[in-house]
């Protein structure tokens, strides 16, 4: 889109002349917003984000595509708050709202949020003489502070799967263990 010249023009039409008179149109421009890993720099699909005019009027609700990326449509010239809302995968979000200025005729904007991927903690129980893994063993899971996260089973290969954790120090405890 553009933005129309609307400033009215005097024309000075003399006899046997030719006036001239143009009216310049500005290209709008727009903000692109990229959603990465803040570790490896690996784009982040599925990132939420709002976009707001300065004055508090909401502009646009934007998801980003499997590059990591979203762009919002021709802005009128001015500043724009976006703030991410959701990031997928259990990651967390570690960007504060960023405001910019978009500018008409200029480039877009680019923005990018960084985001944390969750810790993760694997548990295994394996038969002391086989090292093979042992299925239906339970485990305890405690913050170091001695608050109860859960309790977990180990599956057919003797793993628990992955836990989505915050990083931190946690206690595990071997509940209990299959007959055999």
């Amino acid at each position: 889109g553009y933005l129309m010249d609307t400033d009215p023009i005097i024309a000075d039409v003399k006899l046997g002349m030719v006036a001239h008179v143009t009216f310049f149109n500005t290209p709008m421009t727009g903000i692109i917003i990229d959603s990465i890993d803040t570790a490896t720099g690996e784009p982040l699909a599925g990132s939420v984000f709002e976009v707001w005019k300065q004055n508090g009027d909401k502009v646009a609700d934007l998801t980003t595509d499997a590059t990591g990326r979203v762009q919002t449509n021709t802005l009128t010239p001015g500043y724009y708050v976006i703030k991410q809302t959701y990031v997928a995968n259990g990651y967390t979000i570690l960007t504060e709202p960023q405001t910019v200025e978009v500018k008409a005729g200029k480039e877009p904007v680019y923005v990018t949020f960084e985001s944390r991927s969750p810790s993760n903690l694997i548990i295994r129980f394996e038969d002391s003489i086989t090292g093979i893994g042992v299925a239906d063993a339970t485990f305890d899971v405690y913050e170091q502070n001695g608050k109860y996260v859960g309790t977990y089973y180990t599956v057919e290969d003797g793993s628990v799967p992955t836990l989505n954790l915050p990083a931190g120090f946690y206690l595990i405890k071997l509940k209990d263990v299959p007959y055999g």
